[in-house]
């Protein structure tokens, strides 16, 4: 189990405890988001990341633009900090992250 998943699970054992001591339904609400937010991040990396272990042109992109060794945590690095960049307008992050083409970028940056 790495960091991310680390802190996803707390997250949700702390959502779990509100409940069930009747917590604050918008502490509650917030750390809802925060976790969905966090998965986004988290499975769309892994899916960057795996996409680019079978693309040698990928990875030498990713490289190009001085973003670091091809590793989870460089990768959910970049996949975050495009994240940064979103707006969401009236739909939720968590929802667009996923959509962003992230290979695309790297290629196209590179």
């Amino acid at each position: 189990m790495d960091e991310w998943q680390v802190e996803m699970q707390e997250i949700q054992r702390s959502i779990n405890g509100l409940r069930a001591r009747q917590g604050d339904a918008v502490i509650i609400a917030e750390l809802e988001a925060e976790l969905r937010i966090l998965q986004s991040l988290y499975l769309t990396s892994l899916d960057v990341f795996e996409a680019g272990e079978a693309d040698a042109e990928v990875r030498g992109g990713f490289a190009a633009l001085h973003l670091g060794d091809w590793n989870f945590a460089n990768v959910y690095s970049f996949v975050y900090e495009r994240a940064l960049e979103i707006e969401p307008g009236r739909r939720e992050l968590s929802s667009l992250v996923p959509e962003i083409d992230y290979i695309d970028l790297i290629r196209k940056s590179a």
